[in-house]
């Protein structure tokens, strides 16, 4: 399956750590926590409902949710912010 790929637009009239979107996984079985990874480095842990937000920088990104402490990664979501 191909990785889910979005093109996104700042609104350049909002400060810019207004300009964000949220970010949310569903996990089966339940996890404690997820972790999320943005351009292959951490950014934030999640307990359910596992969501969180991003601050939209311009540019190419690639965006998933881990399981902590195991090599269980989601499929890639790769967004490109205008």
């Amino acid at each position: 399956m191909d990785a889910a790929k979005l093109n996104l637009l700042r609104d350049l009239s909002l400060p810019p750590d207004r300009n964000t979107i949220g970010l949310r996984v569903e996990v089966t079985p339940p996890l404690r926590e997820v972790l999320w990874v943005v351009d292959g480095k951490p950014y934030q842990l999640a307990t359910y409902p596992y969501t969180v937000r991003w601050t939209l920088q311009p540019g190419k990104h690639m965006i998933q949710a881990r399981s902590p402490f195991t090599s269980e990664i989601s499929s890639p979501v790769h967004i490109r912010v205008e």
